[in-house]
């Protein structure tokens, strides 16, 4: 099961728990400052960022799936690390998602420019006039290892996606 269902799942049991728990109380109670300074330790301890590397994307996945794990022994610091933690590996994804492995360039090349916000518009540079644009995109003209390149510096993906 991949960590993006584990954290959906989590969060669909999450919406229908009771806001108010026995743990939460209690740490309530203990004062405000007991439980900031818990959050914080939990904040030091895992350093949570913008995800921009596969190393990093690792890094998160195993911390979200340690918290996961942990079902209902987690403390309400933990559950607000894990619904960050889940915020960032969406985030992650949905940057660097690809379309299915059996989709020709062209397809991948719509795919992104749709994902990323981008238009035909801003392949201009790559292609040089709208018709070599138009014309790509629509699979008459094919994609050269130069444009490929020139694609994956505006798409943040390796060349070999346009080949």
């Amino acid at each position: 099961m991949t960590t993006k269902k584990l954290a959906r799942g989590f969060l669909r049991r999450l919406e229908r728990r009771p806001v108010f728990s026995l743990t939460t109380c209690s740490r309530a109670a203990a004062g405000p400052q007991r439980v900031m300074k818990a959050h914080q330790a939990l904040l030091r301890e895992t350093r949570p960022e913008v995800i921009e590397t596969g190393e990093q994307y690792d890094a998160v996945a195993a911390r979200l799936a340690e918290l996961v794990r942990k079902g209902g022994r987690r403390t309400a610091d933990e559950a607000r690390l894990m619904r960050l933690l889940v915020v960032l590996v969406e985030d992650y994804d949905r940057r660097h998602a690809l379309p299915p492995a059996r989709s020709t360039p062209v397809e991948r090349l719509k795919y992104l420019l749709e994902t990323s916000g981008r238009t035909p518009a801003d392949l201009l540079g790559v292609f040089g006039q709208r018709s070599h644009v138009n014309e790509a995109l629509n699979g008459k003209r094919p994609i050269s290892a130069e444009q490929a390149r020139k694609l994956s510096a505006i798409l943040g993906v390796k060349p070999g996606v346009f080949i």
